[in-house]
């Protein structure tokens, strides 16, 4: 076990170019019907930099309402994992999640629904968080000079039954916008294109955001793989560790990390600097990109900007939510919790409470991208 923890802990990166590649060519296969349910597929080990171990694995079974992705674990999982078991896990591995999307078909609009791309546009052009993201990005726009390209991950596929995932689409839009200058603009400049990343597209998805977007979409790591020292990242709440995954292929190659991230907090505070990577998740916000050394390196040689859409004027029994992060830490009971946490009160009570619960969880559910940050390099690109 020491000796893991010393390859870890003296620099060498846990995620790699070529273990991304083999995800990308395994991810293919699958999806082109190469690999089918039950066969095999070999995967490398962590800290194998040279990939000459590998371990064998099954293509797991999925049904029509489920689909597959490839889950990475990262550096604080391996970390606890390693302590506890004095073993190596596969890099990566298979398996399958439920899918409303496929399921539902929720990216297929009908003749009869009131909601279309088109009125979530509308929207988004009329919230405010829509200007505050323009103003955010031309409060840098020195520094952001030499963006060439935008990249996202874990945007989602699209639904016609919730803002979020087209309206965080939209405002990878706003970003290139706002970079490129109104139409016509001399001191403008060409974003040379936005690519998106998330296993969960279909091809109506994939469809409906080139067409009304210009946004290219990828399901596999093309994005992983794409980015650069002058590109904009917008990474929004992943289920794997994507900003981990960017800082080690960026130390790996030698180069600086993107020029600018749009992301959820690099939360030093909850980062252990004697033991590196073994910090666990903090518990106010488990969230797949903990973190590391590399990035909390790249946020101290960035600027750092908010920018969120929680509303301001949520307030449950007196305390009123100041952020995301402060409801996520202790959100408001509801059902029987209210009963327990509240056992002392009487029923009429207990039911001016439920009612004042459930206007703030409409008033929560009104934020689409919660509390973010957007980090951009002191030093700017080029």
């Amino acid at each position: 076990m020491g000796g893991l923890y010393e390859l870890l802990l003296h620099g060498k990166p846990l995620f790699t170019r070529t273990m991304i590649e083999d995800a990308e060519k395994i991810w293919t296969d699958v999806n082109t019907g190469v690999l089918v349910q039950g066969a095999e597929y070999k995967v490398p080990v962590h800290f194998d930099h040279d990939h000459s171990e590998k371990v064998s694995l099954q293509v797991p079974e999925c049904a029509s309402d489920q689909q597959r992705v490839l889950d990475f674990d990262d550096y604080q999982t391996v970390c606890k994992h390693i302590a506890a078991n004095s073993t190596v896990r596969p890099a990566f591995s298979l398996r399958t999640i439920p899918s409303r999307h496929l399921r539902d078909k929720t990216c297929f609009i009908q003749p009869s629904d009131e909601v279309t791309w088109e009125t979530l546009r509308e929207e988004w052009e009329r919230n405010p968080a829509s200007q505050r993201l323009k103003m955010l990005i031309d409060r840098h726009a020195d520094r952001l000079q030499h963006v060439d390209q935008i990249v996202c991950f874990a945007l989602g596929a699209l639904d016609k039954t919730r803002k979020r995932e087209y309206t965080q689409h939209l405002a990878a839009c706003t970003i290139r916008d706002a970079l490129e200058g109104p139409p016509g603009c001399s001191g403008g400049k060409k974003i040379a294109k936005i690519l998106a990343q998330d296993p969960t597209y279909c091809d109506n998805c994939t469809s409906i955001l080139l067409r009304s977007t210009g946004i290219e979409t990828t399901t596999g790591f093309e994005g992983t793989l794409q980015v650069t020292e002058n590109t904009l990242v917008v990474c929004i709440s992943p289920s794997a560790p994507i900003c981990q995954m960017l800082a080690d292929l960026a130390f790996e190659a030698g180069r600086k990390m993107p020029i600018a991230m749009l992301c959820n907090d690099i939360d030093d505070d909850n980062y252990d600097e004697q033991n590196h990577h073994l910090s666990p998740h903090p518990a106010r916000y488990p969230t797949a990109d903990g973190p590391t050394q590399r990035l909390i390196e790249y946020k101290n040689a960035c600027v750092e900007d908010i920018f969120t859409d929680f509303p301001d004027n949520i307030t449950f029994d007196g305390h009123r939510y100041t952020s995301a992060e402060d409801w996520r830490a202790d959100p408001p009971p509801v059902g029987p919790r209210m009963e327990s946490v509240y056992a002392k009160e009487t029923g009429e009570r207990i039911e001016q409470l439920k009612a004042e619960s459930r206007i703030c969880v409409r008033g929560r559910n009104r934020s689409l991208f919660g509390d973010l940050r957007l980090y951009v390099r002191k030093g700017g690109g080029g």
